[in-house]
């Protein structure tokens, strides 16, 4: 598994990209593949990217490819689809994207959501990726919900 000195949380829809670290948000929420990149070693972010590969230019997915192709081995990308990421993106920015340890390949789909949290040059990212929103999370406790139970009386019997 992916192990992160800070919270990661990831989370894909059809209306926004989120990612937060340490639950404050860093996500560009913009269509397509926004990337945060963070130091694996002290959990500092290194760089915030947007990629509009849900657009019309093939410019972006050449940008993905090229920003990905440069990031050092070891770092840890969280990564989350906002609207649409597979009009243009290409085969070369799949690849990369598997370089992350991504196993989703978005090419010849519409509307998927795409939620993940790599480490470059590692296989087996944290992902996930559907018709509904989708959602990873690394760390302490990233769940801040608040639970309970309540119950009026409770039975016991032998099988």
């Amino acid at each position: 598994g992916i192990k992160s000195v800070v919270d990661i949380a990831v989370q894909s829809t059809r209306t926004f990209g989120s990612i937060k670290i340490n639950r404050r948000e860093f996500s560009p929420l913009k269509r397509g593949y926004n990337l945060v990149v963070i130091d694996a070693k002290n959990g500092n972010v290194l760089d915030v990217k947007n990629f509009d590969t849900g657009g019309n230019s093939v410019v972006e997915s050449r940008a993905l490819t090229d920003f990905i192709g440069k990031l050092p081995t070891g770092a840890i990308v969280a990564g989350a689809v906002q609207e649409e990421a597979a009009t243009t993106l290409g085969e070369r920015a799949a690849a990369a994207l598997k370089s992350l340890g991504v196993a989703t390949d978005l090419r010849g789909t519409s509307g998927r959501t795409h939620a993940f949290i790599g480490v470059k040059g590692r296989e087996g990212a944290a992902e996930a990726t559907g018709e509904a929103d989708s959602a990873v999370d690394v760390g302490h406790d990233v769940d801040e919900r608040t639970l309970g139970m309540a119950v009026d009386w409770i039975r016991v019997q032998p099988k």
